[in-house]
């Protein structure tokens, strides 16, 4: 009894044991089964490419400050010298140092400031006392420029002077007013006229009255006077042409040659420079023969050729001493050519012609 006893004791145990354990299994099925599911973790979206990012503009109506690029001085602005007295004794003295930079083309050029040669080609000075400074650019063959200019304190003034190549002047004279004058196929006014300042050389000359055009090739030396004197009446009408500015030479003035020249004076004694003969007649045929005077070597008088060629020069007296002048320059240099078409001179067209010879 006992024995049955126990058994039914330790089924029982048994039994709650495994009533127990089916009864977790169950409550742990049941709870996953019920159980929501847990909600899905959110991925961060991908950030964007990065893009450069361009400056704020500035707000409108503002602006940025100007800069403005050195300036440089040229001839036309610098100040008369006669002028330069009353302004410095207006102007007060400067109160700290300036600077004054001076650049010349060519590079030779000699650099003066106030009287005091500071220097060839370029020069950087520093500068007390007055704020006008009067400036010199000088070269051999240029015309040189002069003037003033003002100098500030703590600044650089800059200046920049080209010289010009000294040339000449040119006189244009027609026996009737009122010719255009063309130099070089640019229209420089009519005639009578004088160009101050006209680029050493040979230029195309052309005249045009109406329908009466002459043109010719003119040399300008560097400090000389060049005149030239065309009698219009005797140029032949011009020609049209597609470029009126290019134009035939002029015709050719029939000159007859010169008769074999005379039996020289008998020579004077030594200490006698020259012997001359009778003066030659103002007017005469126009084959005369070659120049009658001449020296104790054979060449000819060159006054006496001269005086006789200015006799064909129709105008005042200020008219013939430079053509006066050149002939004897020519005549003495050994120009026989020149010599004898000026000895043969009867009027203005011959005048010219003898002119234009070359050299």
């Amino acid at each position: 009894m006992q024995w049955a006893r126990d058994t039914l004791w330790a089924a029982a145990i048994l039994c709650g044991a495994l009533l127990s354990a089916w009864g977790c299994a169950s409550a742990r099925g049941s709870t996953r089964e019920d159980a929501p599911p847990a909600p899905a973790t959110a991925r961060p979206p991908p950030s964007p490419p990065a893009q450069d990012v361009a400056p704020a503009a500035p707000p409108p109506g503002s602006r940025a400050p100007d800069i403005q690029p050195e300036q440089w001085l040229g001839a036309k602005d610098l100040v008369p010298p006669s002028e330069v007295r009353a302004r410095r004794m207006r102007a007060p003295a400067l109160g700290e140092t300036a600077f004054l930079f001076i650049e010349a083309e060519p590079s030779s050029a000699r650099i003066h400031v106030d009287g005091s040669r500071v220097g060839e080609g370029r020069a950087f000075l520093r500068i007390r006392g007055s704020r006008w400074m009067v400036l010199r650019v000088e070269a051999d063959g240029y015309e040189p420029v002069e003037g003033a200019v003002e100098v500030r304190e703590r600044e650089v003034v800059k200046v920049r002077l080209s010289l010009a190549p000294v040339g000449g002047r040119l006189t244009v004279v027609t026996d009737s007013p009122g010719a255009e004058a063309l130099l070089d196929g640019q229209s420089v006014g009519t005639t009578p006229l004088t160009l101050p300042r006209v680029a050493a050389g040979v230029h195309r000359l052309v005249l045009r009255a109406g329908s009466w055009q002459w043109s010719s090739d003119v040399e300008v030396r560097p400090g000389e006077t060049r005149l030239i004197e065309v009698t219009l009446q005797a140029v032949a009408p011009a020609t049209v042409a597609e470029h009126p500015e290019t134009v035939a030479p002029p015709p050719a003035v029939a000159t007859p040659e010169p008769p074999p020249p005379p039996t020289p004076a008998p020579v004077p004694p030594p200490h006698t420079a020259s012997v001359q003969a009778s003066p030659a007649p103002s007017s005469g045929p126009a084959a005369s023969d070659a120049p009658a005077t001449a020296t104790a070597q054979g060449r000819p008088d060159c006054n006496a050729v001269c005086r006789r060629f200015v006799r064909a020069v129709a105008g005042s007296d200020s008219i013939r001493e430079p053509i006066f002048n050149r002939c004897r320059e020519r005549c003495q240099s050994g120009d026989l050519r020149f010599s004898v078409c000026a000895w043969k001179a009867r009027d203005m067209n011959d005048v010219s012609t003898c002119m234009n010879l070359p050299p």
